[in-house]
């Protein structure tokens, strides 16, 4: 199970302070601020990133490269709370996944299906093929994930970044409504469900 980086209003508080620190330069304040956001981001990046690059090395120098970017480009974020901030740190990700899906193309546009079609030299029928690992599959999923992220940005600001906490951070409504300005948990639901549906319509008409 993936660390959140929050889930009580003194984390949210903690949270902001380490984004200020940081931007005022504090190296110490921001390796704390990535730590909590590491596994997360981790995740989203393996989830993402080709096939062949999802080893723990890869994810692991794409990690590196998005941190520093993270940094350089910090000092002139807008910090309106934890929703903003990983909107921040996944756009940074998503660029980085983007660059990766290029490289790959270029490496081998036509790649055939990994696996065997037959028995192999021992005689073995072949393992199933998980359709995912194969570029075919792996270009599907990148697709559709692009489609979801196209529909999300149809949803404006602070319902977009209510849907990302709650989904990729699994944040309760309460911690919600506090981050993003809603004034009640039921009110930060309420707006997320229907952000929801906004992205289902979007998916379906672009789909």
């Amino acid at each position: 199970m993936v660390e959140r980086p929050a889930n009580d209003a003194d984390e949210l508080t903690r949270t902001a302070e380490l984004v200020a620190r940081s931007q005022s330069g504090d190296t110490a304040a921001f390796a704390e601020l990535m730590e909590r956001f590491g596994p997360r981001l981790s995740a989203f990046l393996h989830s993402r990133l080709p096939p062949v690059r999802r080893a723990l090395n890869d994810t692991d120098d794409a990690l590196q490269e998005i941190r520093l970017k993270v940094w350089q480009a910090l000092p002139k974020f807008e910090s309106r709370g934890i929703g903003s901030f990983w909107w921040f740190l996944r756009q940074v990700a998503r660029n980085r996944v983007t660059d990766e899906w290029r490289k790959a193309a270029r490496q081998d546009a036509m790649a055939p299906a990994i696996g065997a079609v037959g028995a192999d030299s021992t005689g073995r029928p072949p393992e199933p093929i998980d359709p995912a690992a194969t570029p075919q599959g792996a270009a599907i999923s990148a697709e559709e994930q692009e489609l979801f992220e196209e529909a999300l940005a149809s949803v404006p600001d602070p319902a977009r970044r209510a849907v990302v906490l709650r989904l990729e951070l699994g944040l309760d409504y309460g911690d919600i409504a506090r981050d993003v300005g809603y004034p009640s948990p039921d009110a930060a639901r309420v707006a997320i469900r229907r952000a929801l549906v906004k992205v289902a319509q979007e998916i379906a008409a672009r789909g």
